[in-house]
């Protein structure tokens, strides 16, 4: 009998879908968002979601960050030492905030809005 993996590898064991992205972050930005998980009593999953819900109201909010993140080119090398991916297991309600925020404004550059958002909230919890 062949099973196919595949189909259930982004689900959860009770079968309702699991929102997983990824994104490259440095070194430092993840010792960071490990510093903000461990003072709020977060793991590392919980503060990059904040970290998504952050720039998803940012992007409504601050026009300047808006007109940054859709500057972003589609295809762009890896800079700022963002070398590692970092796999990210998203809320519900952060992935359909996520999914509304790239719709709203025509975001095609998923990965750069992630790494814009997490490089916002490290500025704004320093």
């Amino acid at each position: 009998m062949y099973i196919d993996f595949e189909k259930f590898k982004d689900r959860k064991r009770d079968g309702s879908p699991r929102y997983i992205k990824c994104c490259r972050i440095s070194e430092e930005q993840k010792k960071q968002l490990k510093d903000f998980a461990n003072h709020n009593n977060l793991n590392l999953t919980e503060a990059l979601n904040c970290a998504i819900d952050y720039g998803c109201e940012k992007m409504r909010a601050d026009e300047g960050f808006k007109n940054y993140v859709l500057s972003i080119p589609t295809k762009r090398k890896n800079v700022d030492g963002a070398d590692k991916k970092q796999k990210i297991i998203l809320k519900k309600n952060t992935n359909d905030k996520l999914e509304m925020t790239k719709n709203e404004f025509r975001l095609y550059n998923e990965n750069g809005f992630i790494y814009a958002a997490i490089c916002a909230f490290l500025e704004e919890i320093k």
